[in-house]
């Protein structure tokens, strides 16, 4: 069976298994069967062996690397503590085979264990501790089964060898002996090029995803795995990556052309295309490929070694050909050269394109048979890693190969490389890949790709991993240096620079795989090369913005990119910016003020005029220390801008900042103060030649020291730090390199504090922590003293702000390549009397309450409630101001919303977001760029064991214990003391805390917390939501812990199992349960949202249905608690995403829409469609649903304002319900009928009480018990209807009722309600107290929560009674602008009787009676009547025919005394 299951084991090795388990024959031949060693060479994952395997057996299996495991099954029969005994090399019972398949517990469960034997165990209990063991490791279904396969340096090597080109294997196997020069190996060769199409398209759709990058990275890798093996199968070699493309080689073989274009026909035909389903904005996203093949003379390069790693690269005629070719083909075609078809013309039948020619078929069926793999041998090792990314031999050392992908912010340069003609190909080739390795070490940076193709010779590099918080600068400053080294050789390039979030893993198969980086930034920073005239640079507009400071830039017009839906701004770099061509010191004018840190300041007393002497030496040099984003540099400014008030001129103010990039540049610090001083100063241009800098520089000089005579010989000293020549003088020829440095000191502190003499001078040097120069620092402490020594001046002549980022995570100890800035600030400044050191604390709440206000200025936000203010003082971490502004900034959209929404909006959006940050570990707010790249640089310098520690912990939260830790650790070979070894140098390091008297941890800053979570890729972030749920799942206790980890782990994932999705539903549906039970009412809608959006995911069915109907059962009484706290827009947005989910041929459901839609008056229901099913609810056979259609058709009625329907649909409702009430007993109908009957039949009292006494309405219990929320809504719909009637005594009573219940229910959109009536029936009654303005302030008050007509009417009746009728004719208008149905009406003949008696009223009366007879309302007819008969002018016999028309049309007369009083005024007594 060879061939058999030699096919299976390479089927197997491609799907994505945990282990494969082989079984090995216990007797017979083993000839006939796959030695395990061929097993072990075509399956790259974990092993399990079984079959007759003894304890030596095993060991020696395991130790030879023939299998990672190995299983026992009839000697665990014999001896069920096996792994005990093999560990303590005990003697093993041999087993009866006899009692094997046998029916009784003989020889299964008599066997003993050790420890009952006479002699007991050598570690007593230990036996257990190992079953938990045991139980933990079996519990870890999430390993990730590639680290296990890396256990062995062997397993590691065959895992490298995938990251280089099969045909270099094949080489190695030969002649595996390290490079040490680039070589050039000449063959004839196929090429065949697999493009994807549609790449460009999907990461533009993925962009604006944070998982974007990652996604866009499956979905392609999916794809290469069905290509890789397609091309593998015909004996084919994937050469490179290119991007979304493959470069293929075919070579070795005479076949080689018809192997490719066999490999590309089967390509078509069994993966035409792959489809990526759920894309933002559109269903899915369909890749497809089109592949070119070209053949001749290629040349295979191997160069670079500049970072030490090599690089293959073809170049030749096939590549030509390709060029030609590729352009020709469209999406699934193969396009062949006119030589590849003279080659393979009798296989395949082809049609002329162009120059070129198309496949269409094959002649013949081909049988191809790859050839056996090279394995990776010990011999090639070292040549083997010199081909691979440095990256990833890092983490194959550490045993993280499968965690070594990550997202990140990075920034690309693709440099596309264009060589002289007629010049020798190989040695330039080489010599441009060197400078560019070469200058990646320099910059920090790295070489990602190097690729030659169809589109011609094109370098990526990149700036981000390792971070840097001037990842930006380095690319473009590298690019300046790249360009100018590169045109040296004769070499131009164009180049596109791009910043953005970008993932960076292993892309391919199993079989090949590449380190690269992926993700729309990448896509643009190709399109932007290609788009650049040569000699340039394009750049973004995100770089441009995080460069504009340090860089000079020309602006260019916008650009139509393929792949782009809107035109992209970018931007040339030309220059360097000088810091005299820097922005300016535009902060020194900006008066947009500074808070915080007012008794700080004050008690510093700083000024820059004359003071009375005095005996203690002044304060020259002040060192701003603090955490990141405290605010040192804002801090220094404001006290800069105020000597400036004070009159210091702006042009003695000097500033520099250290960067990283340049941290160990002799005398960087100080380059900017001494251009500005020397040559800035005189007008002379920056960029201008060294011979007028030169001038520039000794005029300066002259001015500031007088005559320079002998201080000549001086003047070189400053060639290196301003860049110009003047000669080597004898003297400093003859320093030494000590004595030159200190003269330079000792010459610049003369230039420095002679430059005070006229005027002081006030130097800002930031960043201080970054300059590891120690000339620059030497020189600082040379200033300082010299400082020191001099006499106290009536002015302050020099003046240092220092401002440096001290934490607990920065290292004191000197380094010893580098010097400590901050040992030498503490050893060196801080002593001297003239120095004062001062820590900037965090905001206390009042100051950063105050910036916040600030920063929402410009939203016209001028009030925040507590709950606001508190959030994001919370989420600042107690008060870092950057990232209060931060906040503000994410928030910019929903902010400006404030006016629509009220105050109460942000409060709602504060307690949303503060359930999603406690309750969900990857919520967070964008921090600000520095403050983020601070985070990421800190964590990128810690060993990549300690990273991976740092990402774990972010995951489980804080506090984490070191078990939990160990267990859902995801490098199974990692053991319990490397994890605590870690954890303590973190603790050491400052990177964790343990509080004292605990065994828990947590990670100490906030900020690390949020980047360590986000830089892992969203599947490993996963992988460990699942294993913390089923670990707290195994210990029985944490309940919100596991939801929250299960709500992590399942959102949006959909490669969740069907099992896992059931599981998280019915943790989640339980934490909303407690969360609404602990009256957390925001929070429980949040996840039973979450709930509503998990039940998509299932398949439509009677599962889904029920999960979507339960879940909003249980949204809807919880969302009547918030009411008030939710937007208007919300509420509708949040409405009819439930309406939409909810099925009409259900009728419970049905009635709950109804309900819910027409209580909330937001929401404009399309009645048309709502009367259609409620009539065909009506007509069920099921009289439970019949009652819920008549309740529906009630609800639509009242909307419309249809009374006599409305009366009708009443009326056969409870004539249902009183036909059996025991089987009706449906509280959630019948109360709210009650309201409906009391609108429409309030004429028959008796009837009226029957009700009342049956369901104990006034005041009383019902029989049944009644949610509280239907409740309230009777009880409001009762003061609704005594209000309109006029009966002031019974509608104070029941409102009175109504604000107990609300208040009891801790509902504020009830006792409001109530509150209103109570005030409205208080005011009639008892007009004397001065209620009005009280009930003027609610009633504004309300129109935040229930803008409802009603409530306009009500309170406009008030103010006409009150002769304030400019105030109710205002409130009237505001009312009708709502366009509400309900009350229309009422509101336009109060808007008559505002302008009664004059003729201007006559319209209104007129428009209401016309509204009333449109709505075939009775009762709103009869009450336009009434006022028209009141205020005389009901004169028109029409109107008497309508009154007698009410009269006998209405079954329910609404109110008698109402006609009576109107046919009074007609004199007609006798009606």
């Amino acid at each position: 069976p060879n061939e058999l299951y030699t096919f299976f084991i390479k089927a197997l090795n491609e799907l994505p298994l945990a282990y494969l388990h082989i079984v090995l024959p216990h007797s017979g031949s083993q000839t006939d069967w796959l030695p395990l060693a061929e097993v072990r060479a075509l399956f790259q994952g974990p092993l399990l062996a079984a079959g007759g395997y003894s304890r030596s057996s095993a060991s020696a299996a395991i130790q030879d690397n023939l299998t990672d495991l190995v299983g026992f099954g009839r000697l665990f029969i014999s001896n069920p503590d096996l792994p005990l005994r093999l560990q303590e090399e005990a003697p093993l019972t041999p087993y009866d085979r006899s009692t094997f398949y046998s029916s009784g517990p003989k020889g299964y469960v008599d066997y003993p264990c050790l420890g009952e034997r006479s002699t007991p165990p050598t570690h007593p209990g230990k036996h257990d501790g190992r079953r938990q063991l045991w139980k933990k490791k079996i519990m870890r279904l999430g390993k990730s089964t590639s680290e296990q396969a890396l256990t062995t340096s062997l397993a590691q090597l065959q895992y490298l060898a995938t990251f280089v080109s099969p045909a270099l294997l094949r080489r190695l196997a030969s002649d595996p002996s390290p490079m040490t020069s680039p070589q050039q190996e000449q063959s004839e060769a196929v090429v065949m090029m697999v493009d994807i199409s549609g790449f460009t398209r999907l990461g533009g759709l993925l962009a604006g995803l944070p998982e974007g990058a990652e996604l866009l990275t499956s979905s392609t890798n999916q794809y290469f795995t069905d290509l890789i093996n397609c091309v593998d199968a015909a004996g084919g070699m994937v050469e490179r990556f290119a991007g979304d493309a493959l470069i293929c080689l075919f070579h070795n073989s005479a076949d080689s052309a018809r192997n490719a274009v066999w490999s590309a026909l089967r390509i078509l035909h069994e993966h035409p295309s792959h489809v990526v389903h759920d894309v933002p904005e559109v269903d899915s996203v369909e890749l497809t490929v089109h592949i070119g093949i070209g053949m001749g003379h290629l040349s295979i390069m191997t160069i670079g070694g500049g970072d030490h790693r090599w690089i293959r690269v073809l170049v030749g005629e096939p590549l030509q050909e390709l060029a030609s070719v590729m352009p020709d083909s469209d999406s699934n075609e193969v396009i062949i050269s006119p030589a590849t078809r003279a080659v393979v013309e009798p296989y395949f039948r082809t049609i002329p394109r162009n120059s070129n020619w198309k496949v269409t078929g094959s002649v013949q069926l081909l049988h191809l048979e790859a050839p056996a793999p090279v394995c990776a041998t010990a011999e090639m090792s070292e040549c083997l890693r010199g081909f691979v990314d440095q990256h990833v031999l890092n983490h194959v050392d550490a045993g993280l190969g499968s965690w070594m992908a990550d997202c990140r912010t990075m920034t690309v340069l693709f440099i596309g490389l264009h060589f002289p003609q007629n010049q020798p190909l190989f040695e330039l080739f080489h010599q441009s890949v060197t400078v560019v390795q070469e200058l990646m070490l320099t910059y920090q940076g790295s070489l990602a790709n190097c690729l030659v193709d169809e589109k011609g010779t094109i370098l990526v590099a990149c700036f981000g991993n390792p971070v840097h918080q001037d990842d930006p600068l380095r690319a473009v400053s590298s690019n300046f240096e790249i360009k100018t080294q590169l045109a040296s050789i004769g070499v131009d390039i164009t180049v596109g620079i791009v910043t953005g979030a970008i993932f960076s893993g292993a892309v391919g198969s199993s079989l090949r795989r590449d380190y690269t980086i992926m993700g729309s930034p990448v896509n643009l920073a190709a399109r932007l090369m290609k788009s650049c005239p040569l000699g340039e640079t394009c750049i973004d507009d995100v770089t441009f913005q995080a460069t504009q400071n340090e860089v000079l830039f020309a602006e260019n017009p916008l650009l139509d990119l393929n792949g782009f839906d809107e035109p992209v701004r970018n931007y040339t770099p030309t220059a360097m910016r000088t810091s005299a061509q820097g922005p300016g010191l535009s902060w020194v004018r900006d008066d947009s003020g500074f808070v915080g840190h007012s008794d700080l300041i004050e008690g510093l007393g700083l000024t820059y005029t004359s003071e009375e002497p005095s005996e203690q030496p002044p304060v020259l040099i002040r060192i701003l220390q603090g955490i990141n984003g405290v605010g040192k540099t804002a801090f220094a400014r404001h006290l800069i801008r105020g000597l400036v008030a004070d009159g210091l001129p702006v042009s003695r103010i000097l500033e520099s900042r250290a960067t990283e990039m340049e941290a160990a540049t002799p005398l960087h610090l100080w380059r900017p103060i001494f251009t500005q001083l020397l040559i800035a100063s005189t007008g002379e241009i920056i960029t201008s030649i060294k011979r007028r800098r030169r001038a520039a520089v000794e005029k300066a000089l002259s001015k500031i020291l007088g005559p320079l005579g002998q201080r000549k010989s001086y003047l070189c000293l400053l060639n290196g730090l301003l860049s110009v020549d003047f000669p080597i003088s004898p003297v400093i020829a003859e320093m030494g390199s000590d004595d030159q440095a200190t003269s330079t000191y000792a010459f610049l502190t003369k230039v420095l504090t002679a430059a005070t003499a006229d005027h002081p001078l006030v130097l800002l040097l930031e960043d201080l922590h970054f300059c590891k120069d120690p000339m620059s620092l030497n020189l600082l402490s040379s200033v300082a003293r010299k400082l020191n020594m001099m006499t106290t001046p009536p002015n302050l002549p020099l003046l240092i702000f220092l401002t440096v980022t001290r934490t607990t995570l920065d290292p004191i100890a000197r380094s010893p390549r580098h010097c400590s800035p901050l040992e030498f600030l503490t050893a060196e400044l801080e002593p001297l009397p003239i120095v004062q050191a001062i820590t900037i604390p965090k905001l206390p709440l009042s100051e950063a309450t105050l910036l916040l206000y600030q920063s929402l200025r410009e939203y016209g936000v001028c009030e925040l409630s507590d709950a606001v203010v508190e959030f994001v003082y919370q989420h600042s971490h107690s008060g870092l101001p950057a990232i209060i502004l931060g906040i503000a900034h994410e928030f910019r959209d929903q902010l400006a919303r404030i006016q629509e929404g009220g105050s109460s909006y942000l409060s709602f959006l504060a307690g949303a977001l503060d359930f999603l940050n406690t309750s969900a570990p990857d919520f967070h707010i964008d921090l600000p760029t520095e403050l983020a790249g601070w985070a990421r640089m800190k964590l990128d310098r810690l060993p990549l064991l300690q990273q991976l520690t740092m990402k774990c912990a972010a995951v489980i939260g804080a506090p984490f214990e070191l078990e939990t830790l160990e267990f859902i650790f995801p490098v199974a070979d990692q053991t319990s003391d490397n994890i605590q070894a870690c954890v303590l140098q973190l603790t050491t390091q400052g990177y964790l805390m343990q509080p004292p008297e605990t065994t828990s941890f947590h990670i100490l800053d906030p900020t690390l917390r949020t980047e360590a979570y986000l830089l892992l890729p969203l599947e490993q972030r996963r992988l460990i939501h699942r294993q913390l749920a089923l670990y707290y799942e195994m210990l029985g206790e944490g309940a919100d812990l596991i939801a929250q980890h299960w709500f992590r782990f399942i959102t949006e994932n959909k490669k969740a199992t069907h099992r896992e999705r059931l599981r998280s539903l019915e943790w989640l549906t339980d934490w909303g349960n407690r969360r609404c039970a602990d009256k957390d009412y925001v929070g429980a809608i949040t996840v039973w949202e979450s709930v509503l959006g998990l039940a998509a995911s299932f398949p439509e069915g009677t599962l889904r249905t029920r999960i979507e109907m339960e879940t909003i059962l249980l949204i809807l009484p919880a969302l009547w608690h918030v009411f008030p706290n939710y937007p208007e827009l919300y509420r509708v947005d949040l409405l009819r995403r439930l309406l939409g989910v909810m099925q009409a041929d259900h009728p419970r459901f049905v009635g709950a829409q109804f309900e819910l839609a027409l209580l909330n008056r937001s929401l404009l229901l399309d009645t048309t469609t709502a009367r259609e099913l409620a009539d065909t609810l009506g007509q069920s056979p099921t009289p439970a649903a019949r009652l819920l259609g008549y309740k529906a058709a009630v609800f639509i009625s009242n909307y419309e304002g249809v009374v006599r329907s409305m009366a009708r649909d009443t009326r056969r409702a409870l004539e249902l319900y009183h036909q059996d009430p025991d089987q009706l007993s449906d509280t959630n109908t019948l109360p709210l009928l009650i309201p409906t009957a009391f609108s429409v039949e309030f004429a028959r009292i008796g009837y009226v009480e029957h009700v009342s006494h049956r369901v104990g309405f006034f005041g009383g219990q019902f029989e049944t018990p009644i949610p509280d929320m239907l409740t309230l809504v009777d009880r409001s719909g009762v003061c609704f209807n005594l209000a309109v009637l006029g009966d002031m005594p019974g509608l104070f009573a029941m409102a009175d009722i109504t604000l107990d219940r609300a208040q009891e229910f801790d509902n504020p959109l009830y006792v409001s309600i109530a509150t209103f009536y109570k005030l409205y029936a208080e005011l009639h009654l008892n007009p004397d107290p001065p209620l009005l303005p009280v009930l003027r302030a609610h009633f504004n008050q309300m129109l935040h929560t229930n803008p409802h007509h009603l409530f306009y009417y009500l309170f406009t009746n008030c103010l006409l009674e009150a002769e304030q009728v400019g105030e109710a004719r205002e409130l009237c208008q505001r009312g009708l602008e709502q366009q509400q149905v309900m009350c229309t009406p009422l509101l336009q003949l109060n808007m008559g009787r505002c302008l009664h008696p004059s003729t201007e009223a006559l319209p209104w009366f007129d428009d209401a009676l016309s509204t009333a007879l449109a709505h075939d309302n009775r009762l709103w007819q009869a009450y336009v009547l009434y006022w028209r008969c009141s205020l005389c002018l009901l004169t028109h016999n029409e109107d008497l025919v309508l009154l007698r028309e009410i009269v006998a049309d209405w079954d329910a007369a609404p109110d008698v005394g109402i006609i009576a009083k109107i046919l009074a005024c007609q004199s007609d007594n006798r009606i």
